[in-house]
């Protein structure tokens, strides 16, 4: 079993300086099955992991794996995020870039689906009013008319207030804004598009 103490004063590989994380923070356990556990040593600011959403999940000891990211203390400068696997590797961060750039691909992804999503809404409202419009021309009885009228006004007005073709791209983007982070556990960077493209921090030099 290996233990590694995680703070300021931890025996981690790496530097920690960030005025959020405690002298000793946390650990990581490893066991002899390779059993990855951390554990928060009553920290004053918090031991934090990312769950799949891409939200910081407070935790007191927990299981995890080489690929979780931790916050040590609050989600900012005054934070130290790192991914697990670097208290065995602390310098190699190619296995960071690649999940990154996996993670940028599958947000393309689903930025792309998202687009076209909204391309089918809008023609589908467009069909439909203009389907009400030209039938109020067309079609006898007044009734009738102003009855689709009626609809087409409707579906404008329920598409104005329900169907709106930027909410899924901004939800996406802001996942993407919240995952992008440098792997360097010194460097507090929110990596761009192009960073990850790159492979490098433009901020700590950070590549892999």
């Amino acid at each position: 079993m290996k233990t590694i103490l995680l703070g300021k004063a931890g025996n981690q590989p790496f530097d920690i300086e960030q005025q959020g994380v405690s002298r000793e923070h946390a650990s990581i356990t490893i066991d002899d099955d390779g059993q990855w556990t951390i554990s928060d040593l009553d920290s004053s600011n918090g031991t934090f992991i990312r769950n799949e959403h891409g939200d910081w999940e407070r935790v007191a000891k927990k299981k995890i794996t080489p690929d979780t990211f931790i916050c040590l203390g609050p989600d900012n400068a005054n934070g130290c995020k790192f991914f697990a696997h670097h208290v065995e590797y602390p310098n190699d961060y190619s296995s960071d870039f690649n999940y990154l750039e996996d993670l940028a691909q599958d947000i393309g992804d689903q930025l792309e689906k998202a687009e076209q999503k909204a391309k089918v809404i809008r023609k589908v409202i467009a069909l439909v009013s203009g389907i009400a419009l030209i039938g109020s021309f067309v079609v006898p009885g007044d009734d009738i008319r102003m009855l689709l009228l009626r609809v087409g006004s409707l579906v404008s007005m329920v598409s104005t207030l329900f169907f709106d073709p930027a909410k899924d791209k901004k939800r996406i983007k802001s996942l993407r804004d919240k995952l992008f982070d440098c792997p360097n556990p010194a460097c507090s960077h929110s990596l761009s598009k192009k960073e990850v493209d790159n492979r490098r921090c433009s901020k700590c030099k950070a590549q892999g």
